[in-house]
């Protein structure tokens, strides 16, 4: 004679388990951070300089900042207003105008334009980076 299986089987509660731990797991899986917010621009530009460099990190918000290795800025000035340059380096930029790495990537070299506003918010703003040819020159140490 043959018996019925029950509703509700030992296997039960170990499938339930399994599809509630594997749903746990999908809702864990790392979702891509938000872009943050434009920044509210206050204060005067004071300064814009162009130079060129080569992209060694994208920003990756929400913490993230471009980082570029330019050329010499042998005319920046300070916060003082005193003309005293900026030697090749590695620049860290916290703002970056929305569609400004449009088609840029890391390792890229570019032509890059920032503002300054040393009385205001951003200071640094990066408003416009062009991709350069392979073969451009770009005036740092590589």
């Amino acid at each position: 004679m043959l018996v019925p299986a029950p509703a509700f089987s030992t296997r039960t509660p170990v499938r339930v388990f399994s599809c509630l731990a594997f749903a746990l797991i999908l809702s864990a899986c790392e979702k891509p951070a938000p872009a943050p917010p434009p920044p509210v621009i206050k204060g005067a530009v004071e300064a814009t300089y162009t130079v060129r460099g080569r992209v060694i990190r994208l920003p990756n918000p929400p913490l993230g900042y471009l980082v570029v290795h330019h050329a010499p800025i042998p005319n920046f000035v300070n916060r003082l207003g005193k003309e005293v340059g900026m030697e090749e380096m590695e620049m860290d930029f916290a703002w970056v105008a929305p569609g400004a790495l449009d088609g840029i990537s890391a390792g890229d070299p570019v032509e890059l334009t920032f503002e300054v506003r040393w009385r205001g918010e951003p200071p640094t703003l990066v408003t416009k980076a062009a991709k350069l040819g392979p073969a451009e020159p770009l005036g740092i140490r590589e």
